[in-house]
């Protein structure tokens, strides 16, 4: 294996993971409706109410990282706005002027989804117990 190849494997593919994993508002997304989901089906196999409210924070925190999407993207930063870096998809390359156009609208997308999420977060986080209890889901 070459140097450079090691090089890739070693620093490009944990941070372009990273990246994914901070900008990719669709894998946010699925991962506040399944923790909620799991916290659901954990909540009612176990009879523990409380359980219930957990997935609120992980849902909120999922909103979070939607709603500030231009910030995680480096959209606000000069150097990597200036050179069309932070307009990129975390994995693959667009045409850089594809990429500035099609960046704002998911900055868009994912800061309406993220607003929601932050919402019913909280509202799970502090209410999901009184609610999961009121639904006959849970005794506990």
């Amino acid at each position: 294996m070459e140097k450079s190849q090691l090089r890739f494997l070693v620093t490009e593919i944990p941070r372009r993971s990273a990246r994914w994993l901070l900008i990719e508002w669709r894998f946010q997304r699925f991962f506040g409706w399944s923790s909620l989901l799991i916290s659901l089906a954990w909540s009612w196999k176990a009879n523990r109410a409380e359980y219930f409210g957990r997935a609120g924070a992980l849902m909120t925190l999922a909103g979070g990282f939607m709603t500030f999407r231009l910030y995680l993207r480096g959209g606000l930063n000069s150097y990597l706005r200036d050179t069309g870096l932070a307009d990129q998809p975390a994995f693959g390359r667009l045409p850089p002027t594809e990429a500035k156009m099609k960046a704002p609208e998911e900055d868009l997308k994912a800061m309406r989804w993220g607003i929601v999420y932050i919402v019913i977060g909280t509202l799970v986080w502090g209410y999901g117990d009184l609610l999961i209890k009121a639904m006959a889901i849970c005794q506990n």
